[in-house]
């Protein structure tokens, strides 16, 4: 009984007074400030690795786009385009399609081995963001 006496008396003297003291917003504004600069850097570090996740989300995307194109290549039955010989010729330097913006890549055809009649050689896609990210797709082709 007596705590309900005690909250009784402290509702009815929150109800006797009529605003804040001068004390009371200065304290309220300095506490706001004081937590407004960690958040807006927050939130900043927030909508930069967003924007990163996006570019190498894009990167990805073309470097695989790329690869896919590579693949279908080497697959293919057209005596000018398919074939191993013929990956290893027209993909060796920039790629073909153009990349999105924001995002540079190339293609490197390397490594060129035979082993017991079998040649093989190792395809990397290389993708760049403007951020400074990298992206690198490998695969080995063989004959």
């Amino acid at each position: 009984m007596k705590w309900i006496n005690k909250i009784r008396k402290i509702l009815k003297r929150a109800r006797s007074e009529n605003g804040m003291s001068l004390v009371e917003v200065v304290i309220m504004i300095v506490v706001l400030s004081i937590s407004i600069g960690p958040l807006s850097r927050l939130a900043t570090m927030n909508l930069k690795g967003g924007s990163d996740a996006a570019d190498i989300t894009k990167a990805v995307m073309y470097a695989r786009g790329v690869m896919e194109q590579v693949v279908a290549d080497y697959r293919s039955n057209d005596v000018n385009v398919g074939g191993f010989d013929n990956v290893l010729v027209n993909w060796d330097g920039a790629a073909a399609q153009s990349p999105p913006a924001g995002v540079s890549g190339t293609v490197s055809v390397s490594g060129v081995d035979s082993v017991m009649g079998i040649a093989t050689a190792t395809v990397q896609v290389s993708v760049s963001t403007n951020t400074g990210k990298t992206v690198d797709l490998f695969m080995t082709l063989s004959n």
